[in-house]
């Protein structure tokens, strides 16, 4: 998390910059749904830095139940964190099923001084994780239930755990 917060800036300014297509150092609603297809993109960051840090989370929980993991294979809550890249991959299919919607709530979501435009802060602020922002961007997206879907997979994980 924290190589994200120290190169994720640097590299946010540079996409943003790539985006503004007209050089005004704002992007307009059709240079953010072009920034906003491409953050979500399977090529792009977003999903990678949201797989693969459930990846870690995953992998990290497994080796700390040890051999307990292993008597759970197979249990709803191991099932949930098996299949999360799965439904990561569903909720991009709606994203880009309801790609207009979905850009116009996330545009709003960054817009904070209800300009029209978003300035990098704004972007930064939308996109850096562990905040409101990002909470709300993600949300806007279609993906609001990634993190909490992987709470749940843990619950029911250590719930499986202390029905035995």
């Amino acid at each position: 998390m924290e190589r994200i917060q120290t190169e994720g800036p640097p590299l946010l300014a540079k996409s943003f910059r790539h985006h503004d297509s007209d050089g005004d150092d704002v992007l307009n609603r059709d240079e953010a749904a072009k920034f906003f297809s491409h953050v979500v993109s399977e090529e792009g960051p977003f999903i990678h830095m949201v797989v693969s840090a459930c990846n870690v989370k995953m992998a990290h929980m497994m080796r700390m139940m040890g051999d307990e993991a292993a008597e759970h294979r197979g249990d709803e809550g191991c099932r949930d964190l098996e299949n999360f890249p799965g439904k990561v991959k569903k909720m991009k299919a709606a994203y880009l099923a309801n790609k207009a919607d979905r850009d116009l709530a996330a545009f709003k979501v960054c817009d904070t001084n209800g300009d029209g435009t978003l300035q990098l802060d704004e972007v930064v602020a939308a996109l850096m994780p562990g905040g409101s922002k990002n909470d709300a961007f993600i949300a806007a997206l279609g993906f609001e239930s990634m993190g909490q879907q992987m709470l749940n997979a843990m619950v029911n994980f250590e719930c499986s755990d202390d029905e035995r």
